[in-house]
């Protein structure tokens, strides 16, 4: 498990395995990862403007307090899915 926590760097990296990892208040503008396993992580209060995530996998990932302003999922904007998702969400159905 890789804890990361309040700092702000820039990564590049390729066919790496973070699955289970704790980002916590850290920001990773302008960072580049491709194929990289980020299944079971969760991030808390994260930045990661302009930051661009190719062939990664989030399966169960957490995303919780994040910003994600302008930020996209094969071309959707996430502000734009969220938003769909708030309008028809029944009052029984659970996140």
């Amino acid at each position: 498990m890789h804890r990361i926590h309040n700092i702000e760097t820039t990564l590049e990296t390729d066919n790496a395995k973070m699955h289970n990892s704790v980002l916590d208040s850290t920001g990773m503008q302008e960072s580049k990862l491709t194929q990289v396993n980020l299944e079971k992580s969760s991030f808390t209060k994260c930045g990661m403007i302009g930051t661009g995530f190719k062939e990664c996998n989030f399966t169960a990932a957490a995303f919780e307090d994040c910003d994600f302003t302008g930020a996209t999922i094969d071309g959707v904007l996430v502000e734009e899915l969220l938003h769909l998702y708030r309008a028809f969400k029944r009052p029984n159905d659970t996140p």
